[in-house]
């Protein structure tokens, strides 16, 4: 798939978008796990096993993953390469998937990254450590959704097999878009402004992913392209105002 016709190409963040990042949509490799046998194989090291194909952002039921496919399976698995920018060199390097519904399990390179629970909330895993900056890169995920438990958070998602009343058909592992970003090596997890109108001014709380003394925190306000000011503070811990 070319780049000029991956779906979903934009910043999935555009409030909180980072100069250098990379878009992973597109075809991906695929398979159904109704054996659940996957992790006991180590398809997270041979990822031949994993070898259909999707598009994602789109979960393997809607006809937009090139699949179509609304029967259960529970567990599947993806897979890909990725090469990272030149610019993302002596950067951190943090992998954002938008959801997987339900729960994921991340490798990088055949190491595990990390895992999350919850299929309508984004996360993300910094994998700097992993990443090997010239060569090709794999990312593989497992996803788990357990689709006839209904203990779980939902939404209307129907546990039964053809969709009933104001229930629908299930969705399955990555259904939002999955982008790197290349941070510093101290960086922001959080950007918090509250607006005071009033008194033409605005509350701006900084969150960053550590603390190290003399780290300052800077801000540009611009308004159609011209700057209108910029105020900078010296942090004394991971949270700053501004």
């Amino acid at each position: 798939m070319s780049e000029t016709n991956i779906p979903r190409p934009e910043h999935p963040r555009p409030d909180f978008r980072r100069r250098d990042w990379l878009c992973l949509n597109g075809e991906w490799a695929f398979t159904f796990d109704d054996d659940d046998k996957g992790r006991r194989e180590e398809w997270f090291r041979k990822s031949e096993n994993i070898a259909g194909r999707i598009i994602v952002p789109f979960c393997y039921q809607s006809r937009a993953s090139g699949i179509g496919d609304p029967s259960f399976h529970d567990v599947v698995w993806y897979a890909r390469l990725f090469q990272l920018p030149a610019s993302f060199n002596g950067r951190r390097v943090l992998l954002h998937f938008g959801a997987v519904d339900y729960q994921a399990d991340v490798w990088v390179n055949g190491q595990f990254c990390g895992s999350h629970e919850g299929g309508h909330t984004p996360f993300k895993l910094d994998v700097t450590d992993i990443c090997r900056q010239d060569y090709d890169n794999s990312l593989v995920l497992r996803a788990y959704d357990p689709s006839r438990d209904i203990e779980i958070p939902r939404g209307k998602q129907f546990w039964q097999e053809n969709s009933a009343g104001c229930f629908y058909t299930r969705t399955t592992g990555i259904w939002q878009s999955v982008w790197l970003e290349a941070a510093g090596q101290r960086y922001i997890e959080s950007l918090r402004i509250t607006p005071d109108i009033d008194n033409f001014k605005a509350e701006v709380i900084i969150e960053t992913d550590g603390f190290e003394s003399g780290l300052e925190a800077e801000m540009e306000i611009s308004f159609k392209g011209e700057l209108m000011t910029c105020c900078r503070a010296t942090m004394a811990s991971s949270s700053a105002e501004l």
